[in-house]
């Protein structure tokens, strides 16, 4: 069974794809980062709050408690996306180098070759040819 490419080579693909991966691993980090910045502010904000108010009532030590609870998970899942989103840019950085390289190296010099000989043939039709 063949799987239709949206171009001409595989090796082209490979390429394209992981230059996709990489873009949108960066993409997805940095937007990660923003909103998780945002929610760590916030919950700062809150923890300051709550530091001046501990003593004057029990619920604020329980909110002060899920507070700090809040800020250890975002701390311990920004620490996986990082892990996750590096691991999606590494295997994305090497399909794409690899990708080029076979592409440079393997199809291009053929394509190369192929376009000379076309135009030679050419030459030679219209008169041109010298000889080559």
């Amino acid at each position: 069974m063949n799987i239709p490419l949206i171009t001409d080579n595989v090796y082209k693909f490979y390429a394209i794809f992981g230059l996709t991966l990489v873009s949108v691993s960066v993409l997805g980090a940095v937007q990660y980062h923003n909103s998780t910045n945002e929610l760590v502010h916030n919950l700062a904000k809150s923890h300051d709050r709550l530091v001046k108010n501990i003593g004057d009532d029990a619920s604020n030590l329980a909110e002060y408690g899920v507070v700090l609870a809040r800020i250890n998970v975002i701390k311990s899942d920004r620490k996986l996306a990082n892990y996750f989103l590096g691991g999606v840019i590494g295997i994305g950085g090497l399909l794409s180098s690899y990708g080029f390289k076979k592409w440079q190296s393997e199809v291009q010099v053929v394509d190369d070759e192929l376009k000379r000989l076309q135009v030679k043939q050419l030459k030679q039709l219209v008169g041109e040819g010298d000889g080559e």
